[in-house]
């Protein structure tokens, strides 16, 4: 799953009606839409082969990976590893008192919401679906917030639901959601231990492992960060934590939770899933007032092990909001307030880059972390999938990547490549070409422990190019020369050294794993780099 996902969603219409105007709702206007026209009804027939729910962080990486015949209201979402990693995630509409289900293979909902369309933008995946006499709009929103570093490193996305009329008349509506503790682990037998909180305008379920383990992953996941379920305090909020059947259950027929913590048995992710759940009565509505939002998240801390080349222990690193949030409580508390304002971002981000740009989900593989001193700033990027995961800033994955980076926050390629040179810097690194990433390309260390390696590799042209180029990248879009300044001697030691191959290309490896010799494309990549370090 890489950084660049490109979307056409095709939907089947029923009979045209009499009167109105066409309606297509599908991501872009139809060719053949005609005036005195309109479809009474559509039903999505066909997806992207994934859809982001909830990607904010390597850990907080939930998707929708569609199949045929599936539909969202009948399949749970999964980690983005699709073929084994269900993530227990569940969204009900209750419209005059029949239970629907949104999100979620959940056999307590025997009914399932009609989709009529599904829109996938670099911030948002907005699902519009139909129940009973309401049309309902279900919002996945993950921010992208250039230039604040702290809003950006939050392991936090939104989850909204709007409703209105299909018919004019009023309904009465409740909404429901939960999550299990299949986020917390990939070990599906780990014991977890949970609790819910409330403070001075939200409440949250937040969910642990009975025995974490720093710094580990089972299939990805983490294995000692803590899950979070959460939402504004407000009229008719209602909340449990018990066997998911049972809080199901209780919601289809009566509407509303218990407000208890009813099971207090602590037991394995898989035992009877103990789920987390928040819902909302809305009453006798014909449109909602103002969007239902939870909030979800995963925050581990620290965050990462990094050790160099210079033979010193590994160092802890935590997560960059770690400088203005000493507790996850008030994290929350301020990510459910500003809702309203980073909805309004993101509407604005999400227009510009559409205009501008393919869309881009590159975030959801990053952690931006601080050492002991709040100026040492590095970020780390992980590679999700593909022939080579869990490689931690791979240089041609990088480059690949830069130019949104540079286009959405140039502020950010100094971290990201910070990394790279502090490893490289060191005297003990002892080859005179950049690195692939940051530990060796065929080890695949898995993220949180990031440990420099100094072997020798054939892609010399390749790496070294592209760390040149990026650092000119960076330098020009963002005006700040400094990581040049602090790295000149490194930069130099590159450009000396594609002035010696470039010209003729022996015994070298593109990042397509080509080895042949004369290689056109590195010849022009090695020019370009050398022309870059000579501006």
């Amino acid at each position: 799953m890489s950084g660049l996902i490109t979307l056409a969603v095709s939907l089947t219409p029923t009979p045209l009606c009499e009167s109105a105007t066409s309606t297509y709702p599908s991501l872009l206007p139809h060719p053949e839409s005609k005036p005195s026209q309109v479809f009474c009804h559509v039903t999505q027939t066909f997806f992207p082969a994934a859809i982001p729910l909830s990607v904010r962080s390597p850990y907080l990486n939930g998707w929708y990976f569609p199949t045929n015949g599936s539909v969202l209201g009948r399949q749970w979402p999964s980690f983005y590893n699709p073929s084994t990693q269900i993530l227990g995630w569940a969204v009900f509409v209750r419209v005059d008192d029949a239970t629907y289900s949104f999100l979620g293979s959940s056999p307590e909902a025997n009914l399932t919401v009609t989709l009529t369309n599904t829109v996938v933008t670099p911030t948002q995946t907005k699902v519009t679906a139909k129940a009973g006499g309401m049309e309902f709009n279900l919002t996945f929103l993950n921010p992208i917030e250039p230039g604040d570093w702290v809003k950006q490193s939050i392991p936090f996305s939104y989850v909204s639901l709007t409703a209105n009329s299909l018919d004019g008349a009023a309904h009465t509506v409740q909404v429901y959601s939960d999550v299990s503790g299949e986020w917390n682990s990939g070990d599906r037998t780990q014991i977890i231990h949970w609790n819910t909180m409330t403070n001075s305008s939200a409440i949250y379920h937040s969910v642990t492992l009975q025995t974490p383990a720093l710094f580990s992953e089972t299939s990805s996941q983490a294995e000692w960060g803590t899950l979070y379920y959460a939402m504004e305090l407000g009229n008719a909020v209602t909340y449990t934590i018990t066997q998911a059947a049972t809080s199901r259950n209780n919601f289809r027929i009566n509407g509303v939770l218990d407000n208890q913590v009813a099971d207090t048995n602590f037991r394995p992710i898989q035992n009877n899933f103990p789920i987390f759940a928040i819902s909302r009565d809305l009453g006798s509505i014909r449109a909602t007032q103002a969007p239902v939002v939870w909030a979800v998240g995963y925050t581990i801390d620290p965050a990462i092990s990094y050790s160099d080349l210079s033979g010193a222990p590994p160092k802890q690193r935590r997560a960059y909001y770690k400088t203005k949030y000493a507790d996850d409580g008030s994290l929350i508390t301020d990510f459910l307030n500003d809702f309203t304002n980073a909805s309004s971002r993101a509407q604005k981000l999400d227009q510009n880059t559409v205009r501008d740009a393919a869309s881009v989900f590159l975030y959801g593989s990053t952690q931006l972390t601080i050492g002991t001193d709040e100026k040492d700033v590095m970020m780390f990027m992980k590679n999700i999938g593909g022939s080579s995961p869990n490689r931690v800033n791979a240089v041609e994955t990088l480059y690949a990547a830069f130019p949104a980076f540079m286009y959405l926050d140039p502020s950010l390629g100094a971290p990201l490549l910070e990394p790279l040179f502090r490893l490289q810097q060191s005297p003990n690194y002892t080859i005179p070409y950049a690195a692939t990433d940051l530990d060796e390309i065929h080890r695949r260390i898995e993220l949180p422990n990031v440990t420099g390696s100094n072997t020798a590799h054939g892609q010399g042209v390749e790496q070294s190019g592209n760390m040149l180029i990026m650092t000119y990248a960076y330098a020009r879009a963002s005006g700040d020369g400094n990581i040049i300044a602090k790295y000149y001697p490194l930069l130099t030691s590159w450009a000396d050294y594609l002035s010696n191959t470039t010209l003729f290309i022996r015994n070298q490896t593109s990042a397509d794993s080509l080895s042949v010799s004369n290689q056109t494309n590195l010849a022009i990549k090695g020019i370009i780099a050398i022309k870059a370090m000579g501006i």
